[in-house]
């Protein structure tokens, strides 16, 4: 894919590579370059645990991102990665509102996404198990 082809940390993730990557997730998202956004934010996400922790506003935005990524009108997302994301989302779900509050953009984002990935799960036949 495009972004793994010549998007890859160099040096010493931080903050502010974690800040560009998830930029340049927005441009490839909003391009409709899908796979290569999920790609990248996957690989983001990995830096991000690694040098940030998951209690850092940056890790969480880029959870919150790939979620919304593969949950949108991305053909190639899977009923186990829908999954995935959603117990991702719901595991750093207490995090996000224990840390930025109620009222806090991320945490509303979070609260929405938990229900739009309940909602896509079930336009799969696998739910019907679930």
């Amino acid at each position: 894919g495009m972004a793994r082809s010549w998007v890859t940390f160099r040096g010493t993730a931080n903050e502010s590579t974690i800040a560009s990557a998830l930029n340049l997730c927005v441009g490839l998202n909003v391009i409709g370059h899908l796979d290569e956004a999920v790609t990248l934010l996957r690989s983001t996400l990995k830096e991000a645990q690694r040098v940030l922790g998951f209690g850092n506003a940056s890790t969480l935005k880029v959870v919150g991102f790939l979620a919304t990524t593969i949950i949108s009108d991305r053909s190639s997302s899977s009923f186990e990665e829908i999954l995935e994301v959603g117990a991702l989302v719901n595991e750093h779900f207490d995090t996000v509102r224990r840390i930025f509050g109620v009222g806090h953009p991320l945490t509303q984002q979070f609260s929405t996404l938990s229900g739009d990935i309940l909602a896509k799960l079930k336009t799969f036949p696998e739910s019907a198990g679930h």
